[in-house]
């Protein structure tokens, strides 16, 4: 999907976000549900707009940094009150990790981030040995180990790294809507 208003009109997807607004980031935002619950669905209402066509990857621009401003408070109060990994924002941010290889079924696209993160992405995806779950693993952790960026050492929440490294193993051998099915179940 390359459009945003196809994702939004697409009923798997909708179904991803509308679960991810309503079990991992609306109840672990600080304000009133009834607010948060108007304001997604008028954005939402937004993205559905027909004449405008917002591409992902125009606005997939330092998407490490919207990550951790947008989602990683949400996410660790979601781990920290649940005493598990958010599912589906895990799955998001291992999918971040695998887009930032900046080539998906063989064709390649333009990543535009920080410089650091790029030559990061580029060190770690550069080695075309076959993704196992230990390099899916060491890649995940180099990137939840970037303490000077999450403010946090991620890798130390319990189970987040396996469940990354595996959701990565997944959308590279199977794709990423077959992931996102077996993420929904």
């Amino acid at each position: 999907v390359e459009l945003v208003k196809d994702a939004v009109s697409d009923a798997e997807l909708v179904e991803f976000l509308n679960r991810l607004l309503e079990q991992e980031i609306i109840p672990y935002v600080n304000m009133p549900t009834e607010y948060l619950e108007e304001y997604a669905a008028s954005v939402l209402g937004r993205f559905k707009n027909p004449y405008i066509n917002h591409k992902f990857l125009d606005i997939s621009l330092n998407s490490m940094t919207k990550f951790k401003t947008r989602l990683l408070p949400q996410f660790l109060e979601y781990c920290k009150k649940n005493g598990s990994v958010p599912p589906l924002m895990s799955l998001s941010l291992a999918a971040l990790i695998y887009f930032y290889q900046g080539e998906n079924e063989g064709k390649s696209f333009p990543v535009k981030d920080d410089k650091r993160f790029l030559d990061l992405y580029r060190d770690l995806w550069s080695n075309p040995v076959q993704l196992t779950q230990d390099r899916a693993e060491r890649i995940v952790g180099q990137i939840l180990d970037l303490e000077d960026h999450w403010g946090i050492v991620l890798s130390n929440i319990e189970g987040l790294r396996e469940k990354m490294a595996s959701d990565i193993i997944s959308i590279h051998n199977k794709g990423m809507r077959t992931t996102l099915r077996e993420n929904l179940r």
